[in-house]
């Protein structure tokens, strides 16, 4: 009992930590993710509406983006990282996309990647 007490213990300690760090400054190349489902506007939007978009795609909760540079306003152009596919009206794979900084995290949802993670394991 005390033996498991003491591994549930040593695997719970590297959880802590991740979910306590700091987050650094914002920079470009930094890999980033979507804090919820929302609205995210296109760079250029006339690209895309050959695919059916207007001026705005969805970012899907945790997708990842990647930071291209800081805009004038004070909010990011990121490229959607995450889709091998287009899912209308989910961002295409590789789409420039202007965000605020309210609306991206620099971490991953730990209880999601933990809830994904289970349900490999237990084949669900």
């Amino acid at each position: 009992m005390r033996v498991s007490l003491i591994v549930l213990m040593m695997l719970m300690i590297p959880v802590f930590l991740y979910s306590v760090a700091p987050e650094e400054p914002l920079k470009e190349g930094m890999v980033v993710y979507a804090s919820a489902e929302q609205r995210a506007y296109f760079e250029e939007p006339e690209r895309y509406h050959a695919m059916g978009y207007t001026t705005y795609c969805i970012l899907e909760p945790q997708d990842s983006l990647v930071i291209v540079r800081a805009v004038s306003d004070g909010s990011l152009a990121a490229r959607a990282d995450t889709k091998s596919r287009v899912e209308f009206p989910v961002c295409p794979p590789h789409a420039v996309v202007i965000v605020q900084t309210h609306q991206i995290t620099q971490k991953q949802s730990l209880w999601l990647e933990l809830k994904h993670v289970l349900a490999s394991f237990f084949g669900t």
